[in-house]
């Protein structure tokens, strides 16, 4: 230990290393042990991690909707060729922030272009749920 090559009364117990108390969760003091990842428990905090992505790309998606609807006040063509340039350009976001291959991305944003055109701004009303966790279980998919 390092006392006693300062002139300084030894401590037991100081010849090992500490660990600080905000690095374990362990009462004792004792790093946690470093072993093989629980299998079910990382896929679980995985899946919650790609839930989290995909609700931030609805809320993305929503935000970029209702934008739309005000700056075109009405004017259909004028929503569509906006919605459209929306779309092209959130299938790399999707594909981006999801990390889903790109045609998978644009699969997606052309189902939701889709869906507005034929429901109207109603469609989005089930996103939220509906639409996170299915692209959610897009990334799950194609997660290794």
């Amino acid at each position: 230990e390092v006392r006693g090559k300062e002139n300084l009364n030894p401590v037991d117990g100081l010849d090992d290393p500490l660990t600080p108390m905000n690095m374990t969760s362990d009462p004792s003091g004792q790093p946690p042990a470093i072993g093989a990842p629980d299998t079910a428990s990382a896929r679980a905090q995985l899946r919650l991690l790609a839930s989290d992505a995909a609700q931030r790309v609805i809320r993305r998606e929503l935000v970029a909707i209702g934008k739309i609807t005000e700056h075109s006040r009405g004017d259909a063509a004028a929503m569509s060729t906006e919605l459209d340039a929306f779309y092209a350009e959130h299938a790399g976001h999707v594909a981006g922030y999801l990390h889903v291959p790109e045609h998978v991305a644009r699969q997606y944003a052309a189902a939701q272009r889709a869906a507005l055109a034929s429901s109207g701004l109603v469609a989005t009303d089930e996103w939220p749920v509906e639409r996170a966790a299915h692209l959610t279980d897009l990334a799950m998919a194609n997660a290794a």
